[in-house]
């Protein structure tokens, strides 16, 4: 079960850097040739691995792929349990964690999410009795909270970067753009949970970081957007309208079209959550349209970005729209399609919002068993995922057929 790319909740974007990220003396510690096991060549491989992990993000496609294709089998035989022969490369427990640092990362960069977990839960539990390797500890935390995070596991998720963020704090480092990216994955994970104070204490303490880290104007986007789901899941429409409206701008300007096309989306649904609560009128179909006409440039910067799940969330938004101005009109066809792609791909996010939206074109047909029956469903979904915010809408329309039909 994995959620839709380019939200809170991917790996993709926000993880392509990890590798970058880890500063040369993650690679080494005096202490290591006094440890039992210690091997002094491997040294180099360590090195190697984190080289090959840097080089992997200056690519794309088919080069990228291949770096890390690299990485897991030049590191492979160092993390994973001894063969059918009882073969292991052993190393030193210092060692070993580092191998285990850039196995794991090149994993969650090829989403091969689950292979990473085994070899992170070993690695965090030698580090967290290791003096001296409180940060590099933190990093592991963020790499299996990620790993969690993209199967779902968002409890564990929060839980591996509120872990990561006190190991982080004990190591005494001062290090900002690491701080932040645990702080605003611990806060999109939380979005999702329903945990809004405490994600709105994340994004806060991750504001005060955005200007001293090195693209501060991304940063600071990221955080607007973030606020902006966070006022929107919290029932303040127009205020996320405002905040996710000026994230699109931002993103588009810095050619950022997978984020510049959530947050467009962002919009929509908060202009048409505004629109669905004014009485019927010009007023309402002003807000509708405009809203529409933020879902069509939603389309655009997807297929530009090669975003398909941020296609079929537009095109929901685009379903939700007409089901408020056009309520006569059919949708079936519209709305099967997405829920047969989300299905083959597993995106519980989008199957979740998907019967949501088939749930309420039942409504307007008349068909109330049928409209109950895949709301319902759509709760559930949601519910069944951690993904406890997206429950809300079906919850409530579910509600109201109880209370017209009772």
């Amino acid at each position: 079960m994995f959620p839709s790319s380019g939200s809170p909740l991917d790996s993709s974007g926000i993880s392509a850097n990890l590798a970058i990220r880890y500063p040369a003396e993650l690679h080494y510690h005096p202490n290591w040739m006094s440890e039992p096991g210690f091997v002094p060549k491997r040294k180099d491989t360590i090195a190697r691995g984190f080289d090959l992990l840097r080089e992997s993000t200056l690519y794309t496609g088919v080069s990228s792929k291949a770096k890390l294709r690299h990485v897991v089998q030049l590191i492979r035989a160092y993390v994973e349990p001894p063969n059918s022969n009882g073969r292991q490369r052993i190393s030193s427990r210092r060692q070993f964690i580092r191998f285990a640092l850039i196995y794991s990362s090149a994993q969650v960069l090829r989403r091969h999410y689950l292979d990473a977990l085994p070899v992170l839960n070993t690695a965090i539990e030698a580090a967290r009795h290791m003096p001296g390797e409180q940060e590099i500890l933190a990093r592991l935390y963020e790499q299996r909270g990620l790993v969690y995070r993209a199967d779902l596991r968002l409890r564990h998720a929060v839980q591996d970067f509120q872990d990561g963020l006190h190991a982080f704090d004990l190591s005494g480092f001062v290090k900002p753009d690491f701080k932040f990216q645990l702080l605003v994955h611990a806060s999109g994970a939380e979005i999702y949970l329903d945990l809004a104070e405490s994600a709105r204490k994340h994004l806060i303490e991750a504001s005060t970081l955005t200007s001293f880290i090195s693209n501060p104007l991304e940063a600071s986007t990221r955080v607007k957007w973030y606020l902006a789901l966070l006022l929107l899941y919290s029932g303040h429409y127009q205020e996320a309208d405002d905040y996710a409206t000026q994230a699109a701008l931002t993103f588009a300007s810095l050619e950022s079209s997978l984020f510049a096309n959530r947050a467009q989306t962002t919009a929509v649904e908060a202009i048409l959550s505004l629109g669905e609560q004014l009485p019927l009128g010009s007023e309402r179909e002003r807000r509708i349209e405009r809203a529409l006409n933020y879902q069509r440039k939603a389309i655009e910067l997807a297929n530009s970005a090669k975003d398909e799940p941020g296609v079929y969330l537009a095109q929901l938004s685009a379903i939700r729209g007409s089901q408020l101005l056009r309520p006569e009109r059919q949708r079936f066809d519209a709305i099967v399609n997405v829920i047969y792609w989300a299905e083959v791909h597993k995106d519980t996010a989008i199957i979740t919002q998907a019967y949501t939206s088939l749930g309420i074109e039942y409504e307007l047909r008349g068909q109330v068993d049928l409209a109950k029956l895949n709301l319902a469903y759509a709760a559930q979904s949601a519910f069944d995922s951690d993904l406890i915010v997206l429950a809300r809408r079906p919850r409530h329309r579910l509600w109201l057929l109880q209370e017209l039909f009772l």
